[in-house]
């Protein structure tokens, strides 16, 4: 498995593993544990005169304050290292979405006068993004993010168009933004030539934000429609999207790509440790 954690704002872990018929037995056991535990939060809740069965969201918490999964917690930062931080990521916001925008105006343009087809604007913009991320993250490096793992991904030549999928917790707004920062920073090297681009499944209202929407459209990432429901009551989608959804992850993989998800498909602020 790839895992990547940052520190400081987001706090948030992410696994990078290829499909089920891949995973070796240590995996499979470590999912069975925790499926276990899971399983072992199960309980029944008392409200007014009935019971109801616990939702997922109900019974991870509580495991999580039980101390049955484990959790990577950000740092507690001085007044000076707050100020700090939080210039660095205005300054760093503001320069992603400007360099963004322009490299999404330009993979069109570059599509309009026939230099890119369709697929090659959606990878050349996956990637250029990607490195922006990366690259403005050592410029101003308002979280840190570790990488263990990454020559995991694509160790031999002969294992280079192997589809990965990739799995985060969901704690925070910059999710997107470090599954992006990962995709620069394997974006590297001799073996980066063959590389799958990743794209992530996304909320649909996202498009309702007008920069970020032409890098999802320009990308042409993956929406699915969930309602904005309350953290106690499970998430609940339409099945029409949810259809649509999946045959265009299966088109995906097939022009190659790999898939990132957050299956939470909410923040979730007490998020495990996954891996």
């Amino acid at each position: 498995a790839v895992r990547a954690t940052t520190r400081k704002t987001a706090g948030s872990t992410v696994v990078a593993k290829p499909p089920v018929e891949f995973e070796d037995s240590s995996s499979s056991m470590m999912m069975q544990q925790q499926q276990q535990a899971g399983n072992s939060a199960i309980q029944s809740v008392h409200k007014g005169k009935g019971t109801r069965l616990t939702t997922p969201h109900e019974r991870h918490l509580e495991a999580v304050q039980a101390g049955r999964i484990p959790r990577v917690r950000a740092p507690e930062l001085g007044p000076i290292h707050q100020i700090i931080t939080k210039a660095q990521a205005y300054s760093y916001l503001a320069m992603f979405f400007s360099l963004s925008y322009l490299t999404c105006l330009s993979a069109q343009l570059l599509e309009k006068i026939g230099v890119f087809t369709h697929l090659q604007r959606q990878k050349a913009t996956i990637r250029m993004i990607g490195l922006i991320a990366w690259k403005l993250l050592g410029l101003l490096p308002f979280f840190h993010l570790e990488i263990h793992g990454q020559e995991n991904i694509a160790p031999s030549p002969q294992q280079q168009q192997q589809p990965v999928v990739w799995v985060a917790n969901h704690v925070s707004e910059l999710d997107l933004l470090v599954f992006l920062a990962i995709e620069g920073s394997l974006d590297k090297g001799k073996k980066s030539s063959g590389r799958r681009p990743v794209k992530f499944v996304y909320w649909s209202e996202l498009d309702e934000y007008p920069i970020l929407s032409t890098f999802l459209k320009t990308a042409d990432m993956i929406p699915i429609h969930m309602e904005d429901t309350g953290f106690e009551v499970d998430n609940k989608y339409k099945l029409s999207s949810v259809k649509a959804m999946m045959k265009r992850m299966d088109e995906a993989i097939k022009d190659g790509f790999d898939i990132a998800i957050l299956p939470e498909g909410r923040r979730n602020p007490d998020a495990p440790t996954l891996g």
